[in-house]
């Protein structure tokens, strides 16, 4: 009886991480101190859009464009961060797993699932250079 209630208690902490597949769509945040290198004017403000292939609680695999800023590229979670203490990191506030990723352009970038069908999207480049999050949701 005990193991089936610790089985239990262990089946009922693990999220389903597949549902974030698909795409996923959104602007800037609106507090301009999360928006560095990136035009403010809204005309003319980024767009991202993530489509996620593969995700579970290692890794996460997708393709990644920011509008007018970066076209469609590979985004794929750095593979030894799971096993060391950065895959415990959760990047935002009640954050089901956070993925780190390089870009080909060299930007990092942080990808984070939230339990309320979102996802966040950090996109920076050098100490000061790029710094941006963008809330996405389902088109």
């Amino acid at each position: 009886m005990r193991r089936f209630v610790l089985a239990l208690f262990f089946v009922a902490g693990c999220q389903d991480l597949r549902d974030y597949r698909g795409q996923w769509t959104g602007g800037l945040a609106a507090d301009p101190e999360l928006q560095h290198g990136v035009a403010c004017d809204p005309a003319m403000s980024p767009r991202a859009q993530l489509t996620i292939e593969a995700v579970d609680h290692v890794s996460l695999r997708g393709q990644l464009a920011v509008t007018p800023m970066l076209p469609n590229v590979t985004l794929e979670s750095i593979k030894r961060a799971s096993g060391d203490a950065l895959g415990e990191a959760r990047v935002g506030h009640d954050a089901l797993r956070s993925y780190l990723a390089f870009l080909p352009t060299g930007w990092l970038t942080v990808v984070s699932l939230f339990p309320d069908e979102r996802v966040e999207v950090r996109v920076i480049s050098g100490t000061d250079d790029l710094y941006c999050l963008f809330l996405l949701r389902r088109p």
